[in-house]
């Protein structure tokens, strides 16, 4: 009878190091899903946010092409524009 309790507390000690083990695993691969999830949202909102500067210079040169018919000095300007805001937007 003995013999059997011994195997039973054996048994409950290494299955409760296991389990402590896995909690461990678990948490750090939790900490590294978070840290890679953080990372995605800071891209997509930067993404985002040169998305809409595409947008707003596309906007702005069919404006100014409807207005004044296609000028190349007006194509540089609108580069040019598109540059010195993704430039302000860096610092």
């Amino acid at each position: 009878m003995s013999d059997s309790l011994i195997k039973a507390d054996i048994f409950f000690f290494v299955a409760t190091i296991g389990l402590a083990l896995l909690t461990l695993l678990l948490v750090v691969g939790l900490v590294y899903i978070v840290s890679i999830l953080r990372t995605i949202r800071r891209i997509s909102k930067t993404a985002q946010a040169g998305t809409e500067t595409i947008v707003a210079g596309i906007q702005e040169a069919k404006a100014t092409v409807s207005k004044d018919g296609f000028v190349p000095e007006t194509l540089f300007s609108i580069f040019r524009k598109l540059y010195t805001k993704q430039a302000k937007r860096k610092k």
